[in-house]
């Protein structure tokens, strides 16, 4: 197995498959907020309280500073997940801290 294989078997395995899940859950709220967040650009409380809780907001930071650091492929996955709910939810998730 390649590493891009290894990194695509991580979404369907382990805490990509974990976060992934948690973004499909935060989705309905999300999509709720996801005109407001385009409109005034910036996250609703209630949308980053959500990102919050699904732990978003430790995608990339590495694991020795308490982050998920996921790879680039699985983390892509994730952020994917929450863009189909709101985009400007999957564009803030990695670039914050909580």
């Amino acid at each position: 197995m390649n590493r891009l294989d290894h990194e695509a078997h991580t979404l369907s395995a382990g805490p990509a498959c974990a976060l992934v899940e948690a973004a499909r859950a935060a989705a309905p709220l999300l999509r709720t907020y996801a005109n407001d967040a385009e409109r005034e650009s910036r996250l609703s409380p209630q949308a980053a309280q959500a990102l919050r809780d699904a732990d978003m907001f430790r995608l990339g930071t590495p694991a020795h500073l308490g982050g998920h650091e996921l790879p680039l492929t699985p983390g892509v996955g994730v952020l994917a997940e929450l863009g189909v709910a709101c985009t400007s939810s999957a564009w803030v998730s990695p670039r914050n801290r909580p």
